[in-house]
């Protein structure tokens, strides 16, 4: 529904240049986007909102609002198409863990792309026996996270099989996850990479893993690979000759994608986008709720599918359409 505004003669349609006549006498100044005309005019066509004729100050503040939002989800098709570029699907298999990457798992189902979602939350248990991830899941949590134990590991592994019940579409599977300390992304990329080699058949199936995280955050992301991926001196020799190359095959499967670069302050979309993740703003339009699956009481819930009851998952795919619409018009307007 439009924009519309109650006059003395009753509720109109707000029409373009009224809009700009609003604009121009507030001193209201629109963000330095070439992408605003479009803007503009699709608020105008789709914020279903009845303005009264004095109210030129609410209208700004419900502009700014839609403006942000567009700006947003523009930044997420960003973020995406930069994974695509660098990852590409014909090689890797997207997969979201847990809510954090719903909008980018929403924006590759938008693309075509083969991407899936995996619900596992606060899942940071160490491996059931010794292994290379511990040193760094004991640096991080202080005394250490416990290990999982055979029930943990059997009931893990059942997870993991509803989203792979057969071979996977490629060799290389890509675990995505927007993280600060990255313990979440390390634990499920062991325990994944566990459940492929516990069968003969899967042993050649890669697990990477790609850490989306703010800027401020990257260097102590980027260390895990070195603190886990580097070969052990020769004076540790059960450790140098037994898992070099298992070090060595962890520190080429472990990516890093800072939002804003680690030099200079970003744009408008990635600092939205940064804030929005590390705000867990998405997180309530996940395809599927919280799942903590070594909370006994805890049950996975998929919110998608019922037709009586349309899923925020897929309101959240057709914005992220909406948004992207937008820029493209305009775009191809101006060439």
């Amino acid at each position: 529904m439009p924009v519309k505004v109650r006059f003395l003669d009753g509720i109109k349609k707000i029409e373009l240049h009224q809009a700009y006549a609003w604009v121009n006498q507030s001193n209201y100044t629109f963000p330095s986007n070439p992408i605003m005309p479009t803007i503009l005019k699709n608020f105008l066509e789709n914020w279903d909102q009845i303005f009264e004729v004095h109210q030129q100050a609410s209208f700004l503040e419900n502009l700014d609002e839609y403006i942000e939002q567009v700006e947003l989800f523009n930044g997420i098709c960003d973020l995406g198409e930069k994974i695509i570029r660098e990852y590409p699907p014909q090689v890797y298999l997207y997969v979201g863990v847990g809510r954090s990457p719903a909008p980018l798992i929403a924006y590759f189902e938008n693309q075509k792309t083969r991407a899936l979602s995996m619900p596992l939350s606060d899942f940071r248990p160490r491996n059931i026996g010794w292994s290379i991830t511990d040193e760094i899941l004991v640096k991080y949590s202080g005394q250490g996270q416990p290990r999982l134990t055979a029930a943990n590991q059997a009931l893990v592994f059942a997870h993991f099989k509803r989203y792979f019940p057969t071979r996977p579409i490629r060799n290389r599977i890509l675990l995505i996850d927007y993280t600060q300390s990255a313990q979440s992304l390390i634990s499920a990329q062991e325990q994944l990479q566990n459940f492929f080699l516990n069968d003969h058949s899967l042993k050649d199936i890669e697990v990477h893993a790609l850490a989306i995280c703010r800027d401020s955050d990257a260097r102590n992301v980027r260390a895990i690979a070195n603190i886990i991926g580097s070969p052990r001196n020769i004076l540790r020799p059960i450790d140098w000759l037994i898992y070099t190359n298992e070090r060595k095959k962890f520190a080429q499967r472990w990516h890093v994608l800072p939002i804003v670069s680690e030099i200079g302050q970003g744009t408008c979309r990635q600092n939205l986008v940064m804030s929005a993740l590390g705000g867990q703003r998405f997180d309530a339009l996940a395809e599927f709720g919280s799942f903590k699956i070594l909370n006994d009481k805890n049950d996975l819930v998929k919110y998608r599918g019922d037709p009586l009851f349309p899923a925020a998952y897929d309101a959240l795919r057709e914005e992220l359409r909406n948004a992207r619409v937008v820029s493209k018009v305009d775009l191809n307007n101006r060439s």
